[in-house]
């Protein structure tokens, strides 16, 4: 498929349309509902695409297949962690026979101003480069249907208390660092290493990674991502090359 024909999703609401599901966001910058709420009538393939948030499904009794990049995972009623990030090409096949939850956030939502380099050393399962999709055991999955109910509660409360984005903040915040101890334990192996280093070489790959998220659509080079990085075109190929294989 061409470049120029693979949609961008940029608000919430526009993928709920293109999908054809049910819900829709009543707030710009976070969402969070339950998939049983989607309906049946959903898209059963989605053609490839991205998206310029974050969206975070926790999944049950579901045929489901994702494919990202070259990667490809389908699973029948079994129990997973679903990640969708920008600056991925995803498609999807689904049976929407489903249950479980979803959160789509945007960024800043969850106060990462400085870009990304920090996030991904904390959350290296949010680097685009890695798995999208890995499953977890019921006491795990119990786990986390308990902080999307607190989510869920906190995001029907938007419109009448001031505290609900704090707390739902809070909460994505929680649900990230436990996503992030499922993905440590099942020793699913970074495909940047060390992402824990502080070197100038890991921050010029994530800081690129970052840039290449949300300016693929108008920078095409090299050239024009080493210029806003402030290195040269080689050592930008050799540093990523070097740090993420």
């Amino acid at each position: 498929m061409p470049f120029r024909n693979i949609h961008t999703f940029n608000e919430f609401n526009e993928f709920h349309t293109a999908a054809n599901g049910r819900v829709r966001s009543a707030h710009d910058d976070v969402h969070v509902f339950q998939f049983r709420d989607i309906g049946r009538q959903v898209v059963k393939e989605m053609p490839l695409f991205r998206n310029c948030y974050y969206q975070i499904g926790l999944m049950t009794q579901s045929a489901f297949k994702i494919s990202y990049f070259e990667k490809e995972h389908e699973l029948h009623d079994a129990q997973c962690v679903v990640l969708f990030k920008p600056g991925q090409l995803i498609n999807f096949q689904c049976d929407p026979d489903w249950d479980g939850y979803a959160m789509l956030i945007k960024e800043e939502v969850l106060q990462f101003h400085n870009g990304n380099s920090k996030l991904l050393r904390d959350f290296p399962f949010l680097s685009p480069t890695q798995d999208s999709l890995f499953f977890v055991n019921k006491p795990q999955y119990a786990e986390l249907s308990e902080i999307f109910e607190k989510l869920l509660v906190e995001y029907g409360n938007l419109s009448r208390s001031t505290s609900a984005l704090s707390l739902i903040q809070l909460y994505a915040r929680i649900l990230l660092h436990k996503i992030n101890d499922l993905y440590t334990a099942q020793q699913v192996k970074p495909k940047l290493e060390n992402l824990s280093a502080n070197t100038r070489g890991m921050e010029i790959t994530l800081d690129f990674l970052y840039n290449l998220d949300r300016d693929i659509e108008h920078m095409k080079t090299v050239v024009e991502f080493a210029r806003k990085l402030h290195v040269t075109p080689k050592h930008l190929a050799e540093v990523v090359k070097a740090t993420s294989g």
